[in-house]
């Protein structure tokens, strides 16, 4: 049986990673100086790779791509409506984000996905590995 997870992941301005936004809409934001690396960024070709190369898991899934994001203030509850898009791994500070926006440390950066749960059997269970600097992927051990 498949299920919906919700991962809602609370970010202080040292993390990195409403109106939704359709996923056409991300567009890397203007700088005076970008990398010729920059232009191949979308939410489609987005870091694939596995984030520990020497610990790599069988079957995980990447969870770099879009993120509904929230800028709130530190006091504010978990918000009901975000803001717009964020393309994760990137830095809410960052051009490749899409957002480019700075975070002050007065303020919070939520953001929220729904992914699918893979089917778990012979009891599987399944990880969420979460890092500075964001939500690296979750896999079954």
């Amino acid at each position: 049986m498949t299920r919906m997870i919700l991962f809602t992941a609370i970010a202080m301005f040292f993390f990195c990673v409403g109106i939704t936004f359709a996923q056409g809409s991300w567009h890397v934001q203007p700088v005076q100086l970008q990398t010729r690396w920059a232009k191949e960024v979308s939410p489609e070709n987005v870091l694939k790779e596995y984030p520990r190369p020497q610990m790599v898991r069988k079957d995980w899934t990447n969870l770099n791509g879009l993120w509904d994001y929230a800028v709130t203030a530190k006091d504010e509850a978990m918000p009901v409506k975000y803001d717009g898009k964020l393309l994760v791994p990137y830095a809410i500070e960052s051009a490749l984000s899409g957002v480019k926006k700075s975070l002050l440390p007065t303020q919070n950066l939520w953001y929220k996905r729904t992914i699918q749960k893979p089917e778990l059997k012979n009891g599987e269970k399944t990880i969420a590995t979460l890092r500075r600097g964001g939500l690296a992927g979750y896999g079954l051990c």
